[in-house]
């Protein structure tokens, strides 16, 4: 007698495309390269080849959908860290300065635009993450040749969902 069994499909990750995200979560790790493969755990037989600090990234959007990635924490202008730092809103400067550390709480909390793009192997993988879109303000109408437009509009600051309740910042 057979058994019937269906192989699942298996999660690729988040959805593809780009998503205002909110960062929740940094979780900094170490990936232990062994003469056996790759491990999160320290081998206790100490066969470890080469050991790399990483960061993973936990970002979640407004449907309550997770989606993650990972760093290292090299902090040059061309790493990884510093694309989504400053994509965070962090200034640039403050992501080089090697001489003081980052507070993640100065990172959780911020949004974003993530995109999630497929890999070599159809898995979802963060691709970039930039800043969100500034609240903007509706543009007054366009008078009439020779009419008076009045005062120039004057940008609003708005919470995340358009209230304006809270008079602070959303970071």
């Amino acid at each position: 007698m057979t058994d019937e069994y269906e192989i699942p499909t298996g999660d690729t990750g988040h959805e593809l495309g780009t998503f205002l995200m909110t960062l929740t979560a940094l979780k900094p790790f170490t990936l232990y390269e062994t003469t056996k493969g790759w491990t999160r755990e320290k081998p206790e037989d100490g066969n470890v080849v080469e050991a790399y600090n990483k960061i993973e990234w936990v970002f979640c959007d407004e449907d309550g959908e997770f989606g993650n990635g990972t760093t290292s924490t090299a902090r040059s202008e061309r790493s990884t860290l510093f694309a989504w730092a400053t994509g965070l809103g962090m200034p640039p400067a403050v992501v080089l300065d090697r001489s003081k550390p980052i507070p993640a709480s100065q990172l959780v909390g911020r949004e974003a635009m993530v995109t999630f793009a497929a890999d070599k192997n159809g898995y979802a993988r963060i691709s970039s993450v930039v800043p969100a879109p500034k609240a903007r303000t509706a543009a007054p109408a366009a008078a009439q040749p020779g009419e008076f437009s009045g005062a120039p509009a004057t940008p609003v600051m708005t919470a995340p969902g358009g209230s304006n309740d809270s008079g602070s910042l959303p970071f």
